[in-house]
């Protein structure tokens, strides 16, 4: 087996080529530790196959120091790996790519903030959505709401931010998505209640037995708010027997016929 030629002392190499030539010459080291360990093996059978038809003394005491000699080949062979271990992992980290060289002196360029931050598509002031606020909740406690609408609508949150104000005499479509975390494991009510005037004209039961920390509820139902009334209020609360975390929500209120 020939030696590994490396270009000579006096060459220029690059960053890159002297990285792959280190890593060259730990798989070529690789290859020839596997070839003596090979080499290893074959005398050992060779010594064995002698051994079984010549059983005398003497070659017994040969073939124990034959494998002594062997076991300790083994252990050298095992120290360069380690060795050949930290090399690799020393040159793995000047592997990595080289880091961005930090701003100059002239302050790194700040995109702007987009002038409109809704997503370019027609406006409907027929929808209003509302992020449900992230938390924990207790039990009959109203939900946080915080206005999300892209547009100008008549459904809008009142000064409280916890109940949604729907004009009378129409009907909306109404969308939940809410993320909880169960951690007590325990059924939760979740109550939707419209309120016209100081009377619950509709309400809406929602239980939910299931034992998964994580819960994922999605609903939708239709909604007629009495004309008798300029406005009714829409709002959402919890009951659970302990407090439970509200991870994520959404409420979407569409007006039907709009």
């Amino acid at each position: 087996m020939s030696m590994p030629s490396f270009p000579p002392k006096d060459s220029l190499l690059s960053r890159d080529e002297a990285i792959d030539a280190i890593l060259t010459s730990i798989a070529m080291e690789e290859a020839a530790l596997s070839h003596v360990l090979n080499a290893e093996g074959e005398k050992l059978q060779l010594a064995v196959a002698y051994a079984k038809t010549n059983k005398s003394c003497e070659t017994m005491r040969e073939l124990l120091e034959m494998n002594n000699s062997v076991s300790h080949l083994i252990e050298q062979v095992n120290d360069m790996q380690f060795l050949l271990k930290s090399k690799i992992k020393l040159v793995s980290k000047f592997a990595q790519p080289w880091p961005k060289p930090p701003c100059s002196s002239n302050p790194c360029p700040v995109k702007p903030c987009p002038v409109n931050p809704c997503p370019a598509r027609p406006c409907n002031d027929c929808t209003a959505e509302f992020a449900v606020a992230c938390g924990l909740c207790w039990r009959n406690e109203l939900l946080s709401l915080q206005d999300k609408s892209c547009c100008k609508s008549n459904i809008k949150l009142d000064s409280s931010g916890k109940k949604i104000c729907l004009p009378g005499g129409k009907a909306y479509a109404i969308g939940v998505d809410l993320k909880l975390d169960n951690g007590a494991r325990r059924p939760i009510l979740i109550e939707f209640l419209l309120v016209t005037g100081n009377e619950v004209t509709s309400r809406k039961k929602l239980t939910v037995d299931d034992a998964r920390q994580e819960i994922l509820l999605l609903d939708f139902f239709e909604w007629e708010v009495p004309a008798s009334h300029d406005k009714s209020e829409l709002f959402i609360q919890l009951s659970p027997n302990e407090g439970i975390k509200v991870n994520y929500g959404k409420i979407t209120v569409k007006e039907i016929n709009c």
